[in-house]
């Protein structure tokens, strides 16, 4: 019997990456629900036609309006702020894949984990805002989260593997963004426009920025230290361009080992969603080894300062990565509507960070409320002192 699944964002990047391999695997597969913000109302509208799934939801009334409109069938609706969560808490669905950005997946994850359904999961920051209480709660109920970023799946084979007592250091890769090379007095004068070229991924708006920034790296550290129980001190990353390396694990023995695939999501997310079957993902995965550099350096200093302060905050713990995500978010989004330097968004993320006084987070909520106080403190700091 096909396994039903729910994705939310189903038009960005994820969403029709997991389209592909639904579709690809029809006997295997069924897509019972979508969730979708109504950016990409046409693309929303062609995917219910074509999957048929019977939930839909959509933020916006009047796009939700547009497309009861045009699609026939009974099936159930869902809209508003609480679209997402809605869907979660009333899908039919086996697997929920999480292809949404930013701090607004938390909740539904914690409901989906509540309801004991497989998480595929492409969204760090719900993982950096509340990791412990997500994973302890999986645990104890049995819960699988299949990590489909490039550098959790690659660690996450590599595990399969390893015993962790062996670890010795833990690395994951950057392509290094578009500007790794850029000297740094050059770095204020980087536009939205150019931070959005990224020379490897197809990314949305805001992980893109997060990956020119390296900013990325920093979160995804978080994310790999509860993903995967790991020491924080063992985790670091390194650039490399080719983007085919995702993951190295160096051990006590003096034995490294690395997960190499060619750089598409849709590998990792074939494995999730078909798991325990080992199929061929539809697409060519192959390269030649023998024609493909394989190269790596360290991150530049500036670049640097990001998976410093991340390791900090981890290490504080309770409130302190929910206000980190919280700052970056209000960076990234003040950078894209050129309010902000590309320059100043770390200095605006960590003097957020130092205006805080840690307390513990016992729950979801206020894991939300952190990161929103973060958000709000980095604005109040943006217009007084980054202006």
């Amino acid at each position: 019997m096909a396994k039903k699944v729910l994705v939310l964002g189903c038009t960005g990047t994820v969403g029709e990456t997991t389209l592909r391999v639904i579709k690809a695997f029809p006997e295997l597969l069924s897509l019972v629900g979508v969730a979708a913000y109504g950016r990409k109302l046409k693309r929303l509208i062609e995917i219910v036609e074509e999957f048929n799934p019977v939930e839909i939801a959509i933020k916006d009334d009047n796009a939700l309006d547009e497309v009861k409109n045009v699609v026939d069938g009974k099936r159930r609706f869902y809209s508003g702020v609480n679209c997402l969560v809605d869907i979660v808490d009333e899908t039919e669905a086996d697997i929920i894949v999480v292809g949404i950005e930013g701090s607004q997946a938390l909740i539904p994850v914690a409901k989906a984990i509540n309801r004991k359904k497989t998480v595929v999961i492409a969204n760090k920051e719900s993982i950096v805002l509340a990791g412990e209480l997500l994973l302890q709660k999986a645990q104890k109920l049995g819960v699988t989260i299949y990590p489909v970023d490039s550098e959790h799946f690659a660690l996450f084979k590599l595990l399969e593997n390893l015993d962790v007592k062996a670890i010795k250091k833990v690395l994951i890769t950057a392509s290094g963004g578009p500007f790794w090379k850029l000297k740094e007095e050059n770095l204020s004068k980087v536009t939205p426009e150019d931070a959005l070229k990224h020379p490897v991924w197809r990314m949305g708006r805001k992980i893109t920025i997060d990956s020119a920034t390296f900013m990325n790296k920093a979160l995804e550290i978080i994310e790999a230290k509860y993903l995967f129980n790991l020491d924080i001190n063992l985790l670091d990353a390194v650039v490399h361009p080719q983007s085919l390396v995702h993951a190295v694990i160096e051990t006590s023995i003096g034995v490294s080992f690395f997960n190499s695939y060619y750089h598409d999501m849709v590998i990792p997310i074939t494995a999730a969603l078909v798991h325990p079957h080992c199929l061929e993902p539809p697409i060519e995965v192959s390269y030649e080894l023998a024609e493909s550099k394989l190269e790596f350096y360290s991150i530049p200093s500036f670049f640097r300062r990001p998976i410093a302060l991340a390791k900090e905050v981890t290490k504080k713990g309770g409130s302190y990565p929910a206000v980190f995500n919280g700052a970056n978010e209000c960076a990234v989004e003040n950078f894209l509507q050129r309010r902000l330097r590309f320059d100043k968004i770390f200095d605006l993320v960590e003097s957020t960070v130092d205006c805080h006084e840690g307390v513990e987070v016992k729950t979801v909520d206020e894991a939300i409320y952190w990161n929103d106080w973060g958000y709000s403190k980095a604005k109040e700091l943006l217009e007084e002192c980054f202006g």
